[in-house]
């Protein structure tokens, strides 16, 4: 994972270590970061600090709900996010309790896009010369993985519910899992 890297440990509350910071922040392209909001700023590292000494830096900060609002100083889980976003009542079979995916797939999902929103705005930084403060967060690509889902709701009025089998999304027999007890069976299935 590490291949052709080069690491370097900082002790950020140092000012040595500050200096070393700003001074590698002066050709940087790109900081991200994913302390909870406000660490770094405490610090003297927030991205308004490196804005200073490189205008055009793109600074991308992961976080677990986000640089403001109700839960900013909550700390971002994978199990409590599937919690609190809805995804662990919407998974299971329909008389469990709720049940968080095997995989920590928001974490995942979240590191995936802020790589994505690292491209796109070190792309913009190519196009226009400006750098920009772009933040992810836990909480928003969990909403994000459920659109189908909340645009129902929002749209249409319809309640989630999960099947006894914990596969079937109501309306959506395309999507889900079926025992095929013959090949006969499996191939009508995939012609249909």
């Amino acid at each position: 994972m590490n291949r052709n890297k080069r690491s370097l440990t900082l002790d950020l509350k140092d000012p040595r270590g500050k200096a070393i910071l700003y001074k590698l922040a002066e050709t940087a392209d790109l900081v991200t970061e994913n302390f909870r909001p406000g660490v770094l700023d405490r610090l003297g590292l927030g991205y308004e600090d490196f804005r200073r000494i490189n205008p055009s830096i793109v600074y991308v900060a992961g976080s677990g709900y986000g640089p403001d609002g109700p839960y900013v100083s909550r700390p971002g889980q994978d199990l409590l996010i599937q919690s609190l976003s809805g995804i662990a009542a919407q998974t299971g079979r329909g008389d469990d309790l709720p049940t968080p995916t095997a995989t920590s797939f928001v974490d995942a999902s979240t590191g995936l896009l802020l790589a994505f929103s690292a491209v796109v705005g070190l792309f913009h930084k190519q196009r226009t010369g400006q750098g920009q403060r772009i933040d992810v967060s836990l909480f928003n690509t969990a909403i994000a993985l459920q659109c189908q889902e909340l645009a129902a709701f929002m749209n249409l009025g319809l309640h989630w519910q999960r099947s006894p089998a914990g596969s079937v999304r109501p309306g959506w027999l395309h999507h889900s899992v079926f025992t095929a007890l013959r090949t006969a069976i499996w191939h009508s299935r995939c012609r249909r």
